[in-house]
């Protein structure tokens, strides 16, 4: 018996480590390589394995879990795996590949349903919070409806998607259930000898017919796109898809041959599989494991890999399985979901302490939402009529690009914003004297900003802000009108604060020990944009990764797409070329000293005097050759206006000029030209 056992525990251990590896395989993206091979069937082999895994897993999971009902904290525990594995996987990713680094990924990680991270961890997740529902639903029906219940629900599936399902988003874990209920069904059915070999067998034949029939329905898919008949009405890898029947008997066979081991496994033993699924699904992962070059052998690096991400797997898992909810806070978490046994009772205690959590921080919450509308707001006033150019042919609604592109850079702001409410709050410990300074300063940096784009061209740097003092010329460009109109909404803004102080006072929660260390904190955030532009520091790839992006070639747009505050931040510490290595005065003077000997050598054998020479420069900002203007198409029979300016290219010194627009910046133009 005893002997039995360990022969068990080594075929489980076996089993385990090999699902492993055919999972992590699947790391890379492999459609390329695929894509160069003589065979056309071979093309399609790494799709056919990722959808076999995706309803592989299911179906194990529901079998090891099929022998009693699953408590809802089982859920949680896969989803705190993920969480962490992800963290630490996604801070490895970043510290060796910090360019990478974006605010998008980072949402992914805390938030892999919303952010559809893993849609196989997805469907995992979905079918332990129903698993006690099938239970019973399972338990009611007989054996022969239960199979003509899966049976009609896995051609329907097909049936009604036409093999059409794409399972790049989280909500189509929820169709991985079907297949979870099927590892519960067939985990304690009893299957005839006879029922197993035709099982495998139509696996056989399934596993040729979509290996044949993929590349053929290809075929036939492009040969209706070049003779354009029907072209992009139907899938050509309709067979090859988790909804396909010939996929699911493929999978089923393979179920069977591994079934007595499969019912084997206990839920602990579960846990090891969930780093699995996030190392393979991950999105960083082919860019991160590609990344190590490890030898001059791809081939040989992936495979290294490969195994390094087996062992890594192992130790997570072990970890995981020995320490994970030994931790205070996640064993505290365990036990309070443990108090309540059915899901609806434990969502309804969740959104009843979500809720008392977010009406206690209710000021908190509101004043973050302020100011994110206010950043947004910052943002639209910046832009031409609602518009927003994202190249020279082409703009586009200021809202929707800010909202779809930029979240993150408003959300910068926001962050900008809330640490000087915190240093203001802080002196004067008043909320709506703080808050509303912000606003106001919010605002009227905006418009400043944009009264300055009107007759400028360009936004307020820096280093002009010490022309406040010469308040005498800034007036008359501001306008008696808007000066009266500012005069009066300073009014009314103060005639506010003063109500809403006496009103409707609000103190916030903490000590001034607590709001003191937060404003420390807050100063500290304000030094941070003298690194904004040292490239390569922890500080310029996390500006980065937040959006805030700016190019340095068109004024306009930059202050558009990252706000009057950002822009404004990131013009503090310009640092317009990097420091060469070596650089100092002595090295300096060592090549002046060095080049003006060249010269003097040079210039012995001249026949005419330099010194003697004018070069003449046409300087002309507001001419350019339509030739070669985006917008502008000229007639084929309409004359050339500048041949002949074209024609000095050929017997002239010739280039282009790069212009942050087409006209005006006179002074700009000419520093340019004069120094090179």
């Amino acid at each position: 018996m005893k002997k039995n056992k360990k022969t068990l525990k080594v075929v489980q251990i076996i089993c385990l480590l090999a699902a492993a590896l055919f999972m992590l395989i699947q790391m890379y993206s492999l459609k390329a390589a695929a894509n160069r091979t003589h065979y056309s069937f071979l093309r399609f082999l790494p799709g056919m394995a990722r959808n076999a895994t995706m309803m592989l897993v299911p179906m194990v999971f529901g079998a090891v879990f099929s022998k009693k009902k699953v408590h809802p904290s089982e859920s949680f525990k896969y989803w705190i795996m993920a969480i962490i594995t992800l963290i630490v996987y996604y801070l490895a990713f970043f510290f060796k590949e910090p360019t990478h680094f974006l605010m998008w990924r980072l949402w992914g990680v805390f938030f892999p349903i919303i952010a559809s991270t893993s849609v196989l961890l997805s469907g995992l997740i979905f079918s332990m919070l129903v698993q006690p529902y099938l239970y019973d639903l399972q338990h009611k029906l007989s054996e022969k409806q239960n199979l003509l219940v899966l049976s009609f629900l896995t051609l329907m599936g097909f049936a009604l998607s036409a093999g059409t399902m794409q399972f790049y988003y989280s909500f189509y874990g929820l169709y991985l259930i079907l297949f979870f209920a099927w590892g519960m069904f067939l985990s304690h059915i009893h299957i005839t000898r006879k029922a197993f070999w035709l099982s495998v067998l139509a696996g056989i034949i399934s596993f040729f017919v979509v290996l044949i029939g993929v590349p053929g329905f290809n075929a036939v898919y492009w040969s209706q796109v070049l003779g354009h008949k029907g072209a992009g009405e139907w899938n050509s890898q309709f067979l090859n898809n988790p909804t396909s029947p010939f996929m699911f008997l493929m999978v089923l066979a393979a179920f069977l041959i591994f079934r007595k081991v499969i019912v084997t496994f206990s839920a602990r033993q579960m846990r090891y599989i969930i780093p699995v699924v996030v190392f393979m699904d991950a999105p960083i992962s082919s860019m991160f494991m590609n990344g190590f070059r490890i030898t001059n052998s791809s081939a040989v690096n992936k495979i290294i890999m490969i195994f390094v991400m087996l062992l890594v797997s192992c130790l997570v898992g072990w970890l995981y399985d020995r320490y994970l909810f030994k931790f205070k806070p996640f064993a505290r978490a365990v036990d309070y979901l443990n108090q309540h046994d059915s899901l609806p009772e434990l969502l309804q205690t969740v959104w009843s302490k979500f809720s008392r959590w977010v009406i206690n921080n209710r000021v908190n919450i509101l004043t973050w939402a302020w100011f994110y509308v206010l950043s947004f707001a910052s943002f639209l006033i910046e832009s031409d009529k609602m518009r927003i150019q994202i190249n020279t042919a082409t703009d586009i609604n200021a809202a929707v690009y800010l909202l779809g592109t930029k979240f993150f850079a408003i959300v910068l702001t926001t962050i900008f914003l809330d640490a000087l409410f915190t240093i203001l709050y802080f002196i004067t410990t008043r909320y709506w004297t703080s808050n509303i300074l912000v606003s106001v300063i919010t605002i009227g940096w905006a418009i400043a900003n944009k009264i300055k784009l009107n007759l400028r061209g360009e936004p307020i740097y820096p280093t002009e802000i010490n022309e406040v003092v010469n308040w005498k010329t800034l007036v008359p460009m501001i306008g008696k009108t808007m000066l009266i109109v500012i005069a009066v909404a300073l009014i009314v803004v103060i005639a506010l604060d003063i109500f809403l102080e006496v009103k409707f006072p609000i103190k916030k929660k903490g000590s001034w020990k607590k709001r003191g260390i937060w404003a420390l904190l807050s100063l500290l955030l304000f030094l941070t944009p003298m690194r904004f532009n040292h490239d390569g520091g922890m500080i310029y790839h996390i500006n980065h990764g937040f959006d805030n992006k700016q190019s340095f070639r068109n004024p306009e747009r930059d202050i558009q797409v990252n706000g009057p505050v950002l822009n404004f931040l990131n013009y503090i510490d310009l640092q317009v070329m990097n420091k060469p290595a070596n650089y100092s005065p002595s090295a300096i003077n060592h090549l002046d000293e060095k080049y003006k000997k060249v010269a003097a050598d040079i210039n012995k054998g001249r026949k005419n005097n330099v010194k003697k020479q004018t070069v003449i420069f046409n300087l002309s900002e507001s001419f350019v050759d339509p030739y070669t203007f985006p917008t502008v198409k000229i007639d084929k029979s309409a004359p050339n206006p500048v041949k002949f300016i074209q024609s000095m290219k050929g017997r002239s010194t010739y280039g282009n000029m790069l212009s942050a627009g087409y006209g005006g910046g006179t002074a700009n133009m000419e520093w340019e030209t004069l120094t090179g």
